[in-house]
């Protein structure tokens, strides 16, 4: 089974980075200090490096860790409740309403068919359940088109108020407009002849501009 992980989410669902690498990591540095043991005075260079990996590797990457990885990661068996509300704080930070949603007096309204069965008979169930279902995707789809990527604070009737009402949580500022310069260049050989003299009148022409704007300050 191909599987592609969402982006910064590695940390929770990369079986990998979950515990393979730190079991690598600590049966690595044992080897190394066995290996310091029995060579005192001597430092470890590129060519033990090959044979201390080669004794840590069969350790970590065993059959038993890589299908606990799968479990722990609640990849398989498959979980989509890992996360808790709790994970999804730090990304609150970065939240952003969303543009260019239009709202539902302006959403395309689709054209009204009428059923092939005729007035006498009774509709079928294939019928009635595709108008439950025009029904339901209408209302799911006016409710996820008002959904905002930020939550506003409401005052709460009760003795108790959210901290996270009285102290938001910080929030990123808006993205900066990046002028972007049009002008294409090519690569270009400086010390020849007509490039240089181009270069030497654009010099000329910059200094005789500044030497102007100098006389009409003065």
């Amino acid at each position: 089974m191909l599987l592609s992980l969402p982006p910064h989410t590695s940390g929770k669902l990369q079986p990998l980075d979950k515990a393979v690498y730190k079991s690598l990591k600590s049966n690595f540095n044992i080897a190394c200090n066995d290996w310091m043991v029995m060579n005192p005075g001597k430092t470890i260079t590129i060519y033990e490096i090959a044979g201390l990996l080669g004794i840590a590797f069969p350790k970590a990457f065993t059959p038993a860790n890589i299908i606990n990885l799968f479990r722990s990661t609640r990849i398989w068996p498959l979980n989509r409740n890992i996360f808790s509300d709790e994970d999804f704080l730090s990304s609150s930070v970065t939240d952003r309403p969303l543009e260019n949603v239009l709202p539902i007096e302006e959403l395309p309204q689709l054209p009204a068919q009428r059923s092939p069965v005729s007035s006498t008979s009774r509709q079928s169930p294939i019928h009635q359940n595709s108008k439950t279902f025009s029904k339901t995707f209408s209302l799911e789809f006016s409710v996820t088109t008002h959904q905002s990527l930020t939550v506003k604070p409401t005052i709460s009737t009760s003795r108790f108020i959210p901290l996270v009402e009285v102290r938001p949580y910080p929030k990123a500022s808006a993205r900066k407009e990046v002028r972007q310069n049009n002008r294409k260049k090519r690569s270009q050989i400086l010390t020849d002849t007509p490039i240089k003299d181009q270069i030497i009148e654009e010099i000329k022409l910059s200094k005789a501009k500044s030497v102007e704007r100098n006389v009409l300050k003065g």
